[in-house]
């Protein structure tokens, strides 16, 4: 799937793991954001004023995408 919408991708992983539903609202900011910055038209002195904020998110969501995948058997490649 191709989309820029964090929403569509997040209602994909919730179907994998509820727990991915944590992370709905800064998909939900993440998305919103990207749509203003790349059609603007209004105001955008918002836009990126919770980067710090999103940062941790989306550590906090690649750390939680780590620890939800089963370790494999495979060694690993250099």
């Amino acid at each position: 799937m191709r989309t820029h919408d964090l929403n569509r991708l997040m209602a994909e992983a919730v179907k994998f793991n509820p727990r991915f539903a944590t992370f709905s609202d800064f998909a939900q900011s993440l998305t919103e954001q990207f749509w203003e910055q790349h059609y603007p038209g209004g105001d955008l002195s918002e836009v990126g004023a919770d980067y710090p904020e999103l940062r941790q998110q989306a550590g906090e969501l690649v750390a939680f995408i780590y620890t939800s995948i089963p370790p494999s058997d495979e060694p690993k490649q250099p």
